[in-house]
């Protein structure tokens, strides 16, 4: 309803309107539009041309000498504790780690030569002292076979870089597991070292 004011000849006056109010829907509002929810996994794919390959290659590098009589076919996967080459029969395995093997670990080393004994008393008749036991080697070298036998399952753990009769019977474990001969000790010879990675031979050759 409105009100509206009528002015004329000095009097002023008052009427209301009637304005008719706005008709309400019948029906009331218009039902909300709604759609069944689906869970699902969402992907995108792309096709694209290439080559896999694995890196950058490298050369490595063995003291074992003697003549080459087996090695791997190319692609083959070389892990830690494989045989990589073998030399006059012989396995070169692989071992992962940073610090190449430059002397020999295991039976016999650090302990001084045995010395011959005299064929007859000596004139003196004191008694030299005998020579003080050499001390146990020590270095990264020795971690880096410890750690390999402990990986390989020939060693419990690897805690300290020194050599142990623990360390000699674990090389010894590992060399007659792999058909090698059992002396103890492992030489600069045997195994070539990587850092901590798998390889994989594209190609294979011997150098003179």
């Amino acid at each position: 309803m409105a009100l509206a004011v009528v002015g004329g000849g000095g009097l002023a006056g008052f009427r209301y309107v009637d304005r008719p109010e706005k008709a309400v829907a019948a029906n009331g509002p218009d039902p909300a539009q709604t759609v069944e929810i689906t869970r699902t996994d969402l992907s995108q794919a792309k096709e694209v041309t290439g080559q896999l390959g694995y890196g950058g290659s490298s050369t490595i590098k063995s003291h074992a000498t003697g003549t080459i009589t087996w090695l791997p076919k190319a692609n083959t996967v070389v892990d830690r504790g494989d045989a990589l080459f073998r030399v006059d029969n012989k396995p070169v395995t692989l071992f992962f780690g940073s610090t190449p093997l430059f002397r020999t670990i295991g039976t016999g080393a650090g302990s001084p030569p045995p010395t011959t004994p005299p064929t007859s008393p000596p004139t003196s008749p004191s008694t030299p002292p005998s020579a003080p036991p050499s001390e146990p080697l020590e270095g990264p070298d020795i971690r880096v076979v410890k750690e390999n036998l402990t990986a390989l399952g020939f060693l419990p753990t690897t805690t300290t870089d020194k050599l142990t009769p623990a360390t000699t019977k674990a090389i010894k474990k590992w060399q007659k597991a792999t058909d090698q001969q059992p002396t103890g000790a492992a030489s600069a010879r045997t195994p070539p070292l990587r850092p901590m990675t798998a390889i994989h031979p594209t190609a294979a050759r011997s150098r003179s």
